[in-house]
């Protein structure tokens, strides 16, 4: 079988990026914070500690996705912690399946750092007995006294509401079945992407991948819309059943890959509290970018799903990342993108396209006049064809094929004199290809100023 070959343009107009280059190396939290803005953390102990310092509490948030990504080998050594404005209070519907009398529904609840095993026999066969049961069991539990309350959707429960009682703490559950209970995050969005742009417009801070507080399928999507307008990656943690138990039609996997997301993934794990979303974005922030894939990778911290292989293939079919076992295994599986690009080529073309940006203004920063002339030109040629050749892969390092690159001009006597007045350039083109298993991209780039 050929290798296949997907194209893929890209446009840099200089001018236009955020106050701040994006920092490869540099992840974000968005969660709840004792101050207003963003500050740095080194992903150590210390760092660790110096969030306590600064008013963290060890069971927030923030500190255990920070403490999610310093858990994993490689790891980066820094995250951005950015609070956020507003926070949604966390809902999560719980449906029982099965009404046999004699199944054993059990699973943990986790609230605050608060952690409490629920354990349940059937003993009426109805969904709403059963909910009364649980509602019951939960509410007593020290999740529930920590701030979970459940309750019946109705008079007849047809399932469970969990809600938290605290803004910006999440419900979290772990080690259930699903093929006893459905999961579904029903929180509302409290503005994620007024936060995410309050920081991309900060001067003091920078960073490119990042997670946020929330499981919910409103927040995941606001922020994945906002990540595919503004050149960020953004990794969702989400439970929700609907990710591998429904081959398509509903939820935040089928919304992610219904819009087509070249920056966005879901990152499906059942244990919620193991922040799997985090120790990737931990993980790959610490390598280059465009050298490492996101599939068959081991995180320290959460428990593997074990998968059917119907819901596997039900993930692969929306482009899900799923932390699973595979023969006894714990890994990633799949590595791509929403819309199915692979979240490594994603990174070398977002690196590309900075590098270039950076070349380019580099010329006219290092000198006194760059002329609208065919050595003007040339010395933008240059330039990008020295970014393009830096990548080249040599051994293990670089992403680019050998032999694919070009970088082209104009020649000056076909630029317009209005164009040579006003400095205006639109037409520096630059290719490459970037070698992906059996699907290769070739990356066709113009630089405009």
């Amino acid at each position: 079988m050929g290798v296949s070959t997907q194209t893929v343009t890209g446009s840099i107009i200089l001018g236009t990026r955020a106050t701040q280059a994006q920092a490869f190396g540099t992840p974000a939290i968005f969660a709840k914070t004792p101050y207003t803005g963003g500050r740095l953390y080194e992903l150590s102990s210390e760092g660790l500690a110096a969030m306590v310092t600064d008013g963290f509490a060890v069971t927030s948030r923030a500190y255990l996705l920070a403490s999610s990504m310093a858990a994993q080998s490689p790891h980066t050594d820094t995250v951005l912690v950015y609070g956020r404005a507003a926070l949604t209070t966390n809902v999560l519907n719980l449906t029982p399946l099965v009404t046999t009398i004699g199944t054993i529904y059990s699973f943990t609840l986790t609230y605050k750092g608060v952690a409490s095993d629920i354990s349940f026999t059937v003993d009426t066969a109805t969904v709403d007995a059963i909910c009364d049961s649980l509602q019951a069991l939960i509410n007593a539990s020290p999740a529930g006294v920590a701030g979970i309350t459940a309750a019946g959707d109705s008079g007849t429960a047809t399932k469970l509401v969990l809600t938290g009682g605290t803004a910006g703490e999440p419900v979290q559950i772990s080690n259930f079945s699903l093929a006893r209970v459905k999961i579904l995050d029903v929180s509302t969005d409290a503005g994620i992407a007024t936060d995410l742009a309050t920081a991309l417009s900060d001067p003091n801070v920078s960073f490119y991948r990042f997670v946020i507080d929330s499981y919910s399928e409103a927040e995941n999507n606001a922020a994945a819309a906002w990540a595919e307008a503004n050149g960020n990656m953004f990794f969702a943690h989400s439970a929700d059943s609907t990710n591998v138990v429904d081959s398509g039609g509903t939820g935040v996997g089928h919304d992610f890959f219904a819009a087509l997301y070249n920056r966005s993934v879901v990152v499906h794990n059942n244990d919620m509290p193991g922040n799997c979303a985090a120790c990737a974005v931990g993980r790959q922030s610490a390598l280059d970018p465009g050298t490492s894939g996101y599939a068959y990778k081991t995180f320290a911290g959460p428990s593997a799903d074990a998968l059917t292989a119907t819901q596997l293939a039900n993930a692969a079919g929306k482009n899900v990342m799923v932390y699973a076992l595979d023969n006894g295994t714990s890994h990633t599986f799949y590595g791509k993108a929403a819309s199915g690009r692979a979240l490594r080529v994603q990174n070398a073309i977002d690196l590309i396209d900075a590098r270039v940006r950076e070349a380019v203004l580099g010329v006219f920063l290092s000198n006194e006049y760059v002329p609208m002339s065919d050595e003007g030109f040339a010395q933008m040629q240059s330039a990008v064809l020295g970014v393009l050749n830096r990548f080249t892969i040599k051994g293990r390092d670089g992403f680019i094929e050998p032999g694919t690159i070009s970088v082209t001009v104009p020649k000056a006597s076909s630029i317009s004199d209005a164009d040579k007045v006003a400095g205006k350039l639109s037409s520096l083109r630059f290719g490459c290809v970037i070698p992906n298993d059996m699907l290769s991209v070739k990356y066709q780039g113009v630089v405009s100023f």
